[in-house]
């Protein structure tokens, strides 16, 4: 089926949207921990996390901008990496209430798990996200990662040090200034699904806004399992279940 060109074009300049203000969200969390970094290469940067991420298991190869603010800022790669943890948390939680969500109105009993299981992650991810610099967990838990690794030698102390730093980098941005980066997640999200809106208007495939909002988030999720290489197969069989009549 010949789908439409204008629409597809719509979509695929959409991606720009999303880079841009995922970029601009990535470097205000950078500052929030006293990163200074400019946004021209932080954009250029999470355009490359972004290719290198479709293209590896669970996504990592968006760890690549961690490494890019470890060179060009001569900070600890743990704390560089801190960013990027946020960064995803923050898309992870609302794609998983979304998905949890929607979840509800699929038929048959195994919906209601897949939606326990999709609010679950999101309150998961939310509470690890805003909550550790009231419980001080993440600073606690970086002192017994240091000390788990400190019988490995200098190698592990030294991924013990990096892994305490991520953890403790969170705790900096747990705090009421993270509010202009939900609003930024919010933007982008919903610029993802009006992307996957087109495509599928372009195809004439005959599906809702919402229920393919619902379907995208969950694909989103899942495509973050350290599985297959960039979410072959659970991505397609995410989109059946959520969209097969």
């Amino acid at each position: 089926r010949r789908g439409s060109p204008a629409l597809l074009a719509a979509a695929a300049g959409s991606n720009v949207i999303i880079i841009l203000v995922k970029a601009w969200r990535w470097r205000r969390l950078m500052l929030m921990q006293g990163i200074g970094y400019s946004y021209a290469p932080a954009a250029r940067y999470y355009a490359i996390g972004c290719a290198l991420a479709a293209w590896t298991p669970g996504r990592l190869g968006d760890f690549s901008k961690a490494l890019a603010v470890h060179r060009d800022r001569r900070v600890g790669l743990g704390r560089a990496a801190s960013s990027v943890i946020a960064d995803r948390l923050m898309d992870a939680v609302v794609l998983a209430m979304i998905a949890g969500v929607g979840a509800f109105f699929l038929p048959g009993a195994a919906a209601v798990w897949l939606a326990i299981a999709g609010l679950l992650a999101a309150a998961a991810a939310g509470w690890f996200l805003f909550r550790t610099t009231r419980t001080g967990m993440a600073r606690r838990s970086a002192e017994r990662l240091v000390g788990a690794f400190g019988p490995m030698g200098k190698m592990g102390r030294d991924a013990g040090t990096e892994v305490g730093a991520a953890l403790d980098g969170l705790v900096s941005l747990a705090r009421p200034a993270l509010g202009l980066s939900a609003v930024a997640t919010a933007v982008s999200v919903l610029v993802t699904f009006l992307q996957g809106y087109l495509v599928a208007r372009s195809l004439g495939i005959p599906v809702g806004f919402w229920t393919l909002s619902v379907a995208l988030s969950a694909v989103s999720i899942t495509s973050l399992l350290p599985v297959t290489v960039a979410g072959f197969g659970t991505r397609e069989g995410t989109l059946l279940l959520f969209l097969s009549p």
